[in-house]
């Protein structure tokens, strides 16, 4: 990573490990999702380019959301309001650059983040910004092969969102947190610790850490 020169105002966001084998995707604010195949980019040898000058998006759509993976590939899609569903990578590629329509958005609502999910059923941790964290089964969460709006998988207080989402691993959930002199801080959650969160799909979730502000999670 160390060796990218990224333009300026740019910098790093996300590394996939892939082979040309796969297809890199990524749905846009519209709802749309946009594929290209890694092995027809590796043939052409572009340089680096952003995302919007391999496809064809309308004027209004801009992309945050990315994910590369094989056809067979399962993965949740979440929305910055709590939204998502499951499907899989041959569900949503496309032979034109023009994307195809997936995501049935509300007002407001924009595609957060891909999460790759195993084929066994494994646990969902999703964090708000307020701070509150709910974990749920990844089979609780709906498969809508065609796209749609989703469900609702966790339920938000006014004015909150979601600010990440990620698998629980072996060892728990790590937080990055501020206390309110302004330090940095680490917590650490085991899986044992991580039982009060377990809830069910479109609950309101538990607050991590009342005296802190909760910053990230992984």
């Amino acid at each position: 990573i160390s060796k990218i020169q990224f333009k300026a105002g740019d910098q790093y966001n996300l590394l996939f490990e892939c082979t040309n084998l796969d297809h890199l995707i990524s749905f846009s604010t519209s709802g749309r999702v946009y594929c290209r195949a890694l092995l027809e980019l590796s043939e052409m040898k572009i340089p680096e380019l952003p995302f919007s000058s391999l496809v064809e998006p309308a004027p209004n759509e801009s992309f945050h959301t990315f994910f590369v993976g094989k056809p067979n590939d399962r993965f949740i899609v979440l929305t910055q309001c709590g939204k998502g569903l499951s499907t899989k990578m041959d569900k949503v590629l496309s032979k034109t650059r023009v994307g195809k329509a997936f995501l049935k958005l509300e007002d407001g609502d924009k595609p957060l983040t891909i999460i790759s999910i195993p084929k066994e059923e494994s646990a969902l941790a999703l964090l708000t910004k307020l701070g509150y964290l709910l974990v749920i089964g990844t089979d609780s969460v709906k498969k809508l092969f065609a796209g749609g709006r989703g469900v609702r998988l966790i339920g938000l207080r006014p004015g909150d969102q979601i600010r990440s989402a990620c698998l629980v691993g072996e060892t728990g959930l790590e937080f990055r947190a501020l206390t309110k002199q302004g330090q940095s801080k680490v917590l650490k959650l085991s899986r044992n610790k991580l039982l009060d969160f377990i809830g069910k799909r479109s609950q309101k979730g538990r607050k991590v850490n009342s005296r802190m502000i909760i910053e990230s999670m992984k």
